[in-house]
Parts: C-alpha cells; sequence; structure tokens
C-alpha cells in the first residue's frame, strides 16, 4: 500500500525567511520552497504541512496514511473529516485519508494583525476596502498568477502593491513559492489547489497574524467545487490562526461597483493572467474583457488608468467559453445588471446572444469529439 511517508520541513534558512517542504508521496520525494521578502519572518508549522501534503495525498488512491512532522493543531485536526469529505464529493477520484501526527490545543495568538490576500484585483480590492478597518497587512504570493521567472511583471507589480500599501495605509507582506508546480500535477488549480496553497501561506505567517481573509470568486449563488470556498476556508483554521472567507455576498460586477469609486483602485487594478509581454493587463483575454465590461456596466471603463477605454466584443465572442461554469457565471451577472439599470440595452442583447448561441455548438462539439474518441478506441480493440 503506497502512503504519504514524510511531509516535513527538510530546510530553514536565511533567519527564518526561506522554508523548505519536503512530501515523500508513492516512493516520490519532492521538495517545494517557500521564501519571506522584505522584513516578514516564515514560522514552520505542521498546520502548514497538513495544509500543503493533504491534497495530493488523497490523490494517492493506494494511500491512506498521511504523516506529518510535528504537532497538528487540535482543531485543524477535528476539521480534517468533514474537509476531506467536501473534496471527495466534489471528485471522487480523492480519496479519504487518515492523518498520523501528534495533536496539540495551540493558545490563541497573541498578534492582533489581520492579513488580507491581494493580488490588485477586483475580489481582493473589495475585500480590503470592504474591511478597510480591520484589515492591517495585504499578503502577495509571487509564484501562484505570476511564474517566478517573470520578473519584469513581478517587479511591475511590487512597485504597484507597495504604492497601494502606502495610500491604503497598510504592511505589505512579499512571499515567493514554487509550490503550485508540484500542486498543479495532483489537482486542478482553479477548482482544487490554490486554496490549500493559501492555507499553507497562511500557517506559515501565523506568528504575526491572528485572521486571514480569503476573498472570494464567487457569490453565494454560484458555489460550485473552488478552490477557495466559504465551507473550505474556515476549516483550515487553528486556535491561533482564523481563515475567512470573505466577499461571497457580493457578485463580480457588484465588487467592481464599489472598487470603481476608488482612486486607488482605479490607478491600479490588475486581473490579467495572460500578461503577453509582461503586460499588466492585456486587454485581450477573457479575464481582462470581462473586467472591461463590469467597468463599463458602471460607467467606469474610462476611469480605470489600467486598461483601455473600449475593447472588441468579436474578440470577447472569441474568448469567452460560456459552457465552463465559473465563466457563464460572470457572463449571467453583467447581464442581470445590465438588466437592472438599462444604461446599455445593446451590450445586453450581445451578452444574451453569446450565452445562447455558444452553448449548444461547444457543448456538441464536446459529445462528438467523445463519442469519435470512444469509437476510435474501440476498433483499436477490434470491436
Amino acid at each position: 500500500m503506497s502512503k504519504l511517508s514524510k511531509c516535513e520541513f527538510k530546510h530553514i534558512g536565511e533567519g527564518g525567511k526561506y522554508l523548505e517542504l519536503n512530501l515523500h508521496l508513492s516512493g516520490d520525494s519532492r521538495s517545494v520552497f517557500f521564501r519571506a521578502l522584505g522584513d516578514t519572518t516564515l514560522t514552520p508549522s505542521a498546520d502548514a504541512l497538513l495544509s500543503y501534503g493533504l491534497l495530493p495525498a488523497m490523490v494517492d488512491a493506494g494511500g491512506q496514511t498521511l504523516h506529518i512532522a510535528g504537532e497538528v493543531s487540535a482543531k485543524l485536526r477535528r476539521s480534517l473529516p468533514q474537509m476531506q469529505d467536501i473534496y471527495h464529493c466534489w471528485d471522487s477520484r480523492l480519496n479519504p485519508v487518515v492523518c498520523e501526527s501528534a495533536a496539540v490545543e495551540r493558545s490563541s495568538s497573541q498578534a492582533r494583525r489581520v492579513g488580507c490576500f491581494f493580488s490588485g484585483g477586483a475580489d481582493s480590492f473589495y475585500s480590503v476596502l470592504k474591511n478597510n478597518d480591520e484589515v492591517t497587512d495585504l499578503i502577495f504570493v509571487h509564484g501562484l498568477d505570476i511564474p517566478l521567472d517573470n520578473t519584469d511583471l513581478r517587479n511591475k507589480v511590487s512597485e504597484n502593491l507597495r504604492a497601494i500599501a502606502v495610500e491604503l495605509g497598510k504592511n505589505l507582506i512579499e512571499v515567493e513559492t514554487d509550490a503550485r508546480a508540484y500542486m498543479d500535477e495532483h489537482v486542478a488549480w482553479g477548482e482544487f489547489g490554490h486554496g490549500a496553497v493559501l492555507a499553507t501561506i497562511g500557517h506559515l505567517l501565523s506568528s504575526q497574524l491572528s485572521k486571514v481573509l480569503i476573498p472570494s470568486t464567487h457569490s453565494y449563488r454560484d458555489m460550485f467545487p473552488w478552490g477557495s470556498h466559504p465551507l473550505l476556508d474556515p476549516l483550515w483554521s487553528s486556535e491561533a490562526l482564523e481563515f475567512v472567507h470573505d466577499g461571497s455576498e457580493a457578485t463580480r460586477v457588484n465588487k467592481i461597483g464599489l472598487i470603481a469609486g476608488s482612486e486607488v483602485a482605479m490607478r491600479h487594478l490588475r486581473v490579467c493572467y495572460v500578461n503577453p509581454g509582461s503586460l499588466y493587463n492585456c486587454g485581450r483575454c477573457e479575464k481582462c474583457l470581462r473586467t472591461m465590461i463590469n467597468l463599463q456596466v458602471h460607467g467606469a471603463l474610462e476611469k480605470c488608468q489600467t486598461f483601455p477605454d473600449s475593447y472588441s466584443f468579436k474578440r470577447l465572442k472569441r474568448t469567452t467559453d460560456v459552457t465552463n461554469d465559473n465563466v457563464r457565471s460572470f457572463v449571467i451577472e453583467n447581464i442581470e445588471e445590465l438588466a437592472r439599470n438599462g444604461n446599455n440595452p445593446q451590450l445586453e442583447k450581445q451578452l444574451e446572444r453569446l450565452l445562447q448561441q455558444a452553448v449548444w455548438p461547444r457543448a456538441l462539439a464536446k459529445y462528438f469529439k467523445q463519442k469519435k474518441r470512444t469509437m476510435i478506441n474501440s476498433l483499436k480493440g477490434g470491436n
């Protein structure tokens, strides 16, 4: 029977700024690193080991025991059965494991600082502005949406984040990691992996923070499987660190309505994950175009300095896959908001046609592609 024989910290250095986490899974040993930039330090924690090791262990279908080096929070241990039930319901390939580790009731944190994961995007700007009186620290992680080797864009984003932090009166915490690459080998990043990695980093910062906000991607209406989720995020909490899933009461277009009134957000909003030529926002990918429509719905597209003042609807049609639940939910939100405010009936009709015309051709294409694959496999088998 294969098992995750070890999950431990392999190396700690640079005065507490650098950690290597080692996983031994099905005979394969791999390491991932976390490095704090600036004045921040990292605290090696068994809670962080469990947060990162859980999903790879669950994917390892033959493995039923997860060994964690050190003492795991008793509160986090109690949450494991529910957390694994959720993952297994979402994907039956994720099999529950038994956590082998010592458990400890941690004392409450002496820190009184509240962090918020912050990329400069719509979701994180919304959470920070909404919770402005509570949030003390913005947390940005290099290597998740921006590859570590894209130093030009990383430097540009860091410069903007420092400016945002100063203008909002917040402390900026920057961490870099290669943790996504190994997680991507086991589970889809959007649907599963990113929430667990954010929890890992939160626990590594637990000596400095008592609460961490994870900005929502979707509203309560669109609660399909997603890596950061109102059901999952609080379950990563320990006695010393509380995780809060924040912002699901608002759709993305609602969030843009709030941040459109912020001069800081209109100068620095960043949503692009394509970034050709290290562009801050390309203005051409699905996510950029979706956000530009959000801004236009609120009459704020020309106010936002990080996007062009116009976009091509033909390109929007080419880049928008409405058979994808994630993308489809955002198209519906824009249609509903346009119907409510009535300020752009032409755009409303265009989006409605996009929703209606794109679903059946793409769904049928996917169906016939699968049928073709089945037929080819059958012929190869001599049937």
